[in-house]
């Protein structure tokens, strides 16, 4: 059985007016702090975007087929207050490429990188702050294989509690899908 949801957003908002009312720049809050049992890790305080960079340095939706693309996600907090973000491990940002046609995950950026530190990690952002993120994708899958020229998504974000179970996953430390293609040769 469920809990009734009425009480569960009065809590979250009550969470939300103490953090929100953090008087001096040493007070902050935590993305889990708002959220915490919640498991979505679905702060209001962020705003996230997804560029797509061609070889040549230029934002664009059109890529030749196995040419570099640099993904560079940008968060930014739109909060009065200072907001941490916090991680579980060392890993703090990742970035997919999507099949639109079956929300399979083609590459996961995280996939082939060394295992993470396990130590918990913290990032701070002072009001109105902006990081950015940036990593790249030679056009290979997950499974060593070419991707075929077609149409794709692409998303970047800071990794929220069940990221890696559900990458697609409405999410605001997520970028929404960014559409692209890759051209034939």
């Amino acid at each position: 059985m469920t809990r009734p949801a009425l009480p569960r957003i009065v809590t979250v908002l009550g969470l939300l007016a103490v953090c929100l009312g953090a008087a001096t720049t040493e007070d902050s809050c935590s993305i889990r702090d708002f959220l915490k049992g919640d498991g979505s890790n679905n702060d209001q305080s962020f705003v996230t975007q997804l560029a797509l960079i061609n070889v040549d340095d230029q934002e664009t939706d059109t890529f030749d087929f196995g040419e570099r693309i640099t993904m560079q996600l940008t968060v930014r907090n739109t909060s009065d207050n200072t907001v941490d973000a916090d991680f579980l491990t060392a890993r703090t940002s990742d970035f997919v490429v999507i099949d639109p046609n079956s929300n399979a995950v083609l590459w996961k950026w995280s996939t082939s990188q060394p295992a993470f530190a396990a130590t918990p990690t913290t990032l701070t952002f002072q009001p109105g702050e902006t990081k950015t993120f940036t990593e790249t994708w030679t056009q290979i899958s997950d499974n060593g294989a070419a991707v075929n020229p077609g149409t794709y998504e692409a998303r970047g974000v800071l990794v929220y509690d069940d990221f890696d179970l559900s990458p697609l996953e409405s999410n605001n430390l997520g970028s929404s899908p960014t559409q692209f293609t890759i051209s034939r040769p």
